[in-house]
C-alpha cells in the first residue's frame, strides 16, 4: 500500500498524584473506635495518572502518551516514580 504514512495519535493527561492505602480488616470500625488492619496496600491514583496509565497500556506500538503531575520529594514520591518506570 502506498500513500501518506500512518499518523499514531498523541495523549498528554495533566494533573496530581494521589496515594491510596487499602486496610484489610474483619470489620469496619465505628465512632472513634480503633482497630488494627490484617494486612495493607499502597496503590497510587489520581485522574489524570490513572488515565495515562490505562491509555499506556492499550496503546498501539509507537503512540505517544504522556503525563504532567505532581509528586513529593519523599520516599512516597520516589515510589510513585519507580512504579511509573516499571509500568
Amino acid at each position: 500500500m502506498t500513500g501518506k504514512p500512518r499518523i499514531l495519535p498523541r495523549a498528554l493527561f495533566i494533573g496530581h498524584t494521589y496515594i491510596d492505602i487499602t486496610f484489610l480488616t474483619d470489620r469496619i470500625p465505628t465512632g472513634d473506635e480503633k482497630y488494627v488492619a490484617q494486612d495493607y496496600a499502597v496503590s497510587f491514583g489520581g485522574n489524570a495518572v490513572t488515565a495515562a496509565f490505562c491509555c499506556a497500556k492499550r496503546a498501539e506500538d509507537g503512540m505517544a502518551i504522556d503525563l504532567i503531575a505532581t509528586h513529593a520529594d519523599d520516599w512516597l514520591g520516589r515510589m510513585f516514580l519507580e512504579m511509573a518506570e516499571r509500568y
